[in-house]
């Protein structure tokens, strides 16, 4: 992820929204590392060493949390997202879209009503297509590197 001094102007909305969202992201993958490390150490027994290749960004995080997780935080974490966000994500847009279509039937001509049918159709599939796709990219890598640290064990 980008760092804190990437260029972008931090003044704008969407520029405060990625610090915030890489934020968690980081945190959420520091918490998970912790975990798996700790979990690693666990199966090694007394006196056992184990040791972990991770970001720089994410030892001091990592040494907090070690042994502090909540396995069922974790769980939630590596399940992926709730099916009510996808419900979500797919309403939203055909609200938008939905109510000024239902609105404006009785006073727009043929043509901006077929348009508007159309956006109405297609875009919360291709906004439920982007969400998607950027959770999977996020939980890939996740995954990724839970399947790294349970493969050196």
């Amino acid at each position: 992820l980008a760092s804190d001094d990437d260029g972008a102007p931090s003044a704008t909305a969407a520029a405060a929204a990625f610090r915030a969202a890489r934020e968690t992201i980081g945190a959420e993958r520091s918490e998970i590392l912790a975990h798996k490390c700790h979990e690693a150490l666990k199966t090694l027994g007394p006196g056992g060493v184990a040791v972990a290749v991770v970001g720089s960004e994410h030892v001091a995080s990592i040494g907090r949390q070690f042994g502090k997780t909540d396995p069922k935080k974790i769980e939630e974490l590596l399940a992926g997202p709730p099916v009510s966000d996808s419900l979500i994500a797919v309403a939203a847009p055909t609200i938008a879209v939905g109510a000024p279509l239902a609105l404006g039937q009785r006073f727009l001509p043929p043509v901006p009503k077929r348009a508007m049918w159309l956006a109405w159709a297609v875009l919360p599939a291709v906004y439920e297509m982007y969400i998607v796709r950027q959770r999977y990219d996020t939980y890939r890598g996740v995954a990724a590197v839970q399947e790294a640290l349970e493969g050196t064990v």
